[in-house]
Formats: C-alpha cells, sequence, structure tokens
C-alpha cells in the first residue's frame, strides 16, 4: 500500500491582552500547507478453520505489518493587527518521518453478521519532533520561540473496531484508536455508518 496527500489550512486568530492600566485587542490571519507521503508493506496470514467458544469464523487472519510515513508541514508568518502587545509570526516548514511495527488481526463471525478488526504496534518519529514557532513583538524587541506539546519519539499504538452488516448493502460500525507515549497520549472513537450501491 503506499499514497501521497495534500492539503492546505487557513486560520484566524483573536486574543485580548489585559492587565493593570493596560488592554489591547489584536486579531490575525495566516495559512500554511501540509504534504504526506506514506507506504506499506505486509503479509496476510489466513487462519482457516479458526473457532472461539463454539463460534466458528467465515474468515480470520493476521498481518505482520512495516510502515513508512513522511509528513512536510509549512506555516505562513503572520503580522497580528492591533496596538502595542501585536506580534509577528516567522514563517516555518517542520519535516517529520515516522516508521510503524505492527500486527492486524480480522475476524468475521459464520453464524453472525459481525467483524472485529485490531492492531497493535511501536511507531518511532524522526526529525522535527518539537513544534515551536518564531515570534517577535513589532515594536522591535528579540524575538522568542514558543513549543508545543512534542512528538513521542517512540510510542505504542493500537486500534480495534466492531461492524455489523445489517443487510447486504449497509453496515455500522464503532472503532478506536490510541497512541500511547511518554509524554502524551491519544484516544478517540468513531463511528461510521456504510451503504454500497
Amino acid at each position: 500500500r503506499a499514497g501521497a496527500l495534500y492539503g492546505t489550512n487557513s486560520t484566524s486568530t483573536t486574543r485580548q491582552v489585559i492587565f493593570p492600566g493596560f488592554s489591547d485587542a489584536l486579531s490575525s490571519s495566516n495559512g500554511g500547507s501540509t504534504a504526506q507521503a506514506f507506504g506499506e508493506a505486509g503479509y496476510r496470514i489466513a487462519l482457516s478453520g479458526a473457532s472461539f467458544g463454539g463460534l466458528g469464523f467465515s474468515r480470520a487472519s493476521i498481518e505482520p505489518f512495516a510502515g513508512a510515513a513522511a509528513f512536510l508541514i509549512h506555516q505562513n508568518g503572520f503580522t497580528e493587527g492591533g496596538g502595542a502587545s501585536a506580534i509577528t509570526g516567522f514563517a516555518r516548514d517542520f519535516d517529520i518521518q515516522t516508521t510503524t511495527l505492527g500486527v492486524r488481526s480480522e475476524l468475521a463471525f459464520a453464524s453472525l453478521p459481525v467483524s472485529v478488526t485490531t492492531m497493535l504496534g511501536w511507531r518511532h518519529a524522526y526529525g522535527d519532533v518539537v513544534p515551536s514557532v518564531l515570534l517577535g513583538f513589532q515594536g522591535g524587541a528579540q524575538a522568542f520561540s514558543a513549543s508545543g506539546v512534542p512528538i513521542d519519539r517512540d510510542a505504542f499504538v493500537a486500534e480495534a473496531g466492531v461492524s455489523y452488516a445489517v443487510s447486504s448493502i449497509f453496515s455500522v460500525g464503532l472503532s478506536y484508536s490510541g497512541q500511547f507515549g511518554q509524554r502524551a497520549t491519544d484516544n478517540s472513537f468513531k463511528g461510521n455508518l456504510d451503504l454500497r450501491f
């Protein structure tokens, strides 16, 4: 499997600075782009005749895989409109690569219109894993940097999903994905409706 994606973004920001004897209202807008390329190789192993608790499976498999992805994120510079506390942000590029090693599994029950998928893996990140931006006050003061939440260089990743076939053309599903690192944890749930025609 391989592919590439490209997208653009646009952001508008407003903020207020208030402290005793001073107040300021500021606004800015800027944009950017993200380019991504990815590839993956795996080997699916069919588990013929598999069963669990007396339930047989019409389809069962495991798939060890290795994948890699590269991201190039560009953020345009911006200049706030406002008063004395307005800042300028300088354009920045972020170059990030990841590799993932893991295994997937898929089970489809023979007597039930239900299928289950799972994935467990280890992901390693390279490159600009600490997002940061260079800023400066418009009055000419020395520039400074601000950093966001860092990307863990090593993280455990997991996915699980279940799908129920309501009919031959319609199914509903629920899935979970998570990433667990030393400095950050991400969890997400997703529901979906699939209609085939």
